[in-house]
């Protein structure tokens, strides 16, 4: 069935129960398309992938890992679930498109280590992945969960099938002269779903599945990434009009107009309210819509890296008195729009979820809150504890002796600069910055403190120095009535 669609040019994915099983049918469906002629099956154009299996132009992959280092042209990381057909296979990379049909270049080497064939696989792993039409299997002796079963059964934007194994068809005789049963294997399979759809796995009571909607409702993960959209509503005509004093229309219109646009946006209201000159710097460099390999590349992914690696993970890292929670900028215009009122109305939230963290961290029931305390009353840190408290929640730190857990790596950018921060301020040690020797030597003429403290700018000093959104906005063909005025 699955072969029949992809001749018709459907992407397609099979479910199955198991591993084992997932390989078996990778494997057969890799020969069958090979005997259609719908994929290359020369030996000397195939690359093994992690599974052991081999595959030529035609095929589909499917990433298994993380990798920032290999990224695609528009600047976006490689990651785990995303599918690919591959279109060339040369000695050391595989030239391959994704479902939106942007090209990509995976090194040979990588593939055989994080790649597999990618036309079945298990329910948990199917998740994430869509597909044009999906078919699910389960096995006559298969339990398999309603809220599994519901995973399975959405993976195709066009059309999803359910394919229920039966017995054989005389133990389907002995149960049904032993139990009454049936013998339909289409009654079988029909009774098997509504019984699995049916029935809720879930034992919580009421009042648990109230608790834990509560928790994800007001998580700081959550409220983040509301404020960093309702943020960027207001920042986005703000930021255009900036793009349109630097550079010229076409590259606007690219970046505008590009997925990753929502997600500049949101980077770029953080950044002017944390340095607007050295955001505007940032934004205003040369860029253009091929890198220097000539491979095409999204203005806007590249603007938005170029914001975070040089403004907001070492500066959004920190934390300061002045900001929500000690992590966000507050958000300032100089009209009263509805996306301001839901900017106010999560700032206030994030407000609140952190104080509600500070005051159960300071019941002391875990040993790092002790710790945390007694390094507060100490040095007069008031707002360690909270701050320390948004950090564990914010990054999902579980640790119950050490404070903020082990040091992130190098790459998770914010999270890094925010652990450093803290860091210096429990331990008395350290700079609070990633790189401290690039900070010593731009302000060696400063005297150093050695135990850092959460800066408190003076709030008249810092309204001259950022006027935030009340700089002269130039004139824009799509300006916005909640873009910023003079």
């Amino acid at each position: 069935m699955t072969l029949q669609w992809q001749k018709t040019g459907k992407t397609t994915l099979l479910v199955v129960g198991t591993n084992e099983q997932v390989r078996a049918m990778n494997q057969r469906t890799i020969l069958e398309r090979r005997v259609l002629g719908l994929s290359d099956g020369d030996p000397s154009r195939l690359a093994t992938l992690s599974d052991g299996l081999k595959i030529g132009a035609g095929d589909r992959i499917v990433s298994r890992a993380n990798d920032h280092q290999v990224r695609g042209p528009d600047g976006h990381r490689i990651e785990n679930g995303m599918a690919f057909t591959v279109t060339r296979i040369d000695t050391d990379a595989i030239a391959c498109r994704d479902a939106d049909g942007r090209q990509w270049t995976i090194p040979r080497d990588w593939a055989k280590t994080n790649c597999e064939a990618g036309y079945a696989t298990t329910i948990h792993k199917s998740q994430g992945m869509t597909v044009d039409r999906c078919a699910a299997m389960f096995p006559s002796d298969a339990r398999v969960p309603c809220n599994l079963q519901y995973v399975a059964a959405t993976r195709g934007r066009e059309e999803n099938h359910l394919l229920y194994a039966c017995k054989d068809e005389k133990t389907r005789q002995t149960e049904a002269m032993l139990s009454g049963s049936d013998t339909d294997p289409e009654a079988i399979a029909r009774q098997r779903m509504l019984s699995t759809l049916l029935t809720r796995p879930d034992t919580r009571t009421a009042t648990e599945t109230r608790i834990d909607e509560h928790e994800e409702r007001y998580s700081l993960t959550r409220l983040l990434r509301e404020h960093d959209y309702a943020a960027g509503l207001i920042a986005g005509p703000h930021l255009e009009a900036k793009l349109r004093q630097c550079h010229n229309p076409g590259i606007v219109s690219m970046i505008t107009r590009s997925p990753n646009w929502e997600w500049l946006r949101a980077l770029w209201s953080r950044a002017w309210m944390t340095d607007p000159k050295r955001a505007m710097a940032i934004v205003s460099r040369d860029i253009s819509p091929k890198d220097e390999h000539g491979n095409r590349q999204d203005p806007a992914a590249v603007m938005a890296g170029r914001l975070s690696s040089g403004l907001l993970d070492r500066l959004n890292g920190a934390v300061r008195d002045d900001w929500t929670a000690g992590i966000i900028p507050p958000i300032k215009a100089s009209r009263n729009t509805a996306a301001l009122d839901l900017v106010r109305q999560n700032e206030l939230l994030i407000t609140q979820r952190a104080d509600a963290l500070a005051r159960q961290a300071a019941t002391g029931e875990q040993p790092w809150s002790r710790t945390v305390m007694e390094t507060a009353r100490k040095h007069g840190d008031h707002n360690l504890l909270r701050d320390v408290a948004v950090y564990r929640d914010m990054w999902h730190i579980d640790d119950p002796d050490q404070p903020i857990g082990q040091r992130p790596p190098g790459r998770s950018g914010r999270q890094e600069q925010h652990w450093c921060n803290l860091d210096a301020r429990i331990t008395g040690q350290g700079s609070g910055v990633v790189n401290p020797g690039k900070t010593r030597k731009a302000n060696r003429n400063r005297p150093e403190n050695p135990t850092p403290r959460v800066e408190t700018p003076n709030p008249a000093a810092m309204e001259e120095r950022n006027p935030q959104w009340k700089t002269r906005q130039e004139p824009s063909s799509n300006n916005s009535p909640d873009g910023p005025t003079q």
